[in-house]
């Protein structure tokens, strides 16, 4: 059985594949890289350390130095238009630019369903992508007009 000195016992299939296995697990196990839960009693899962990790893992934090915060976003619209009358949730540019280089492609299509400040309909521009807005009312149409045409794109729109 692959198991710690204590809790309840776990075994894998009698497959071929065991003989390959249980040599890394009895491995890590030696080094203290096997978790069997707060109880001792789940199935071993082997502790992986990025340092150990070949190129990069995800990483799912991205913090507000890589790609902005609510306060700089803000400041970008309040540079554009004023202090009065912006739109109240803007996003940073940067993070919008990091979404996009992710999830697409120069050319590809992105669609802001909400389209409310302008900035990703702004940033798709600049990368490259082509862009779909939607906007829910006429307030909204106002705003993003202007964030779209007159700024941001600095002539690039017709």
């Amino acid at each position: 059985a692959l198991c710690k000195t204590y809790g309840r016992r776990h075994y894998p299939l009698k497959t071929a594949t065991r003989q390959i296995i249980e040599p890394e697990y009895k491995r890590a196990l030696s080094e203290g890289r096997m978790y069997f839960g707060k109880d001792g009693n789940a199935v071993p899962s082997r502790i992986q350390y990025l340092k150990d990790i070949d190129g990069m893992a995800p990483w799912t934090w991205w913090p507000h130095e890589e790609v902005g915060h609510t306060d700089e976003s803000k400041k970008e619209i309040q540079a554009l238009f004023g202090k009065n009358d912006t739109f109240d949730t803007p996003k940073p540019e940067r993070l919008i630019e990091r979404i996009l280089h992710i999830a697409t492609n120069p050319g590809d299509f992105v669609l802001d369903s909400f389209a409310g400040s302008g900035t990703t309909g702004a940033v798709a521009h600049k990368m490259g992508r082509k862009w779909i807005r939607e906007v829910r009312d006429a307030l909204d149409f106002g705003e993003v007009r202007d964030a779209l045409d007159f700024v941001r794109f600095r002539g690039d729109v017709q």
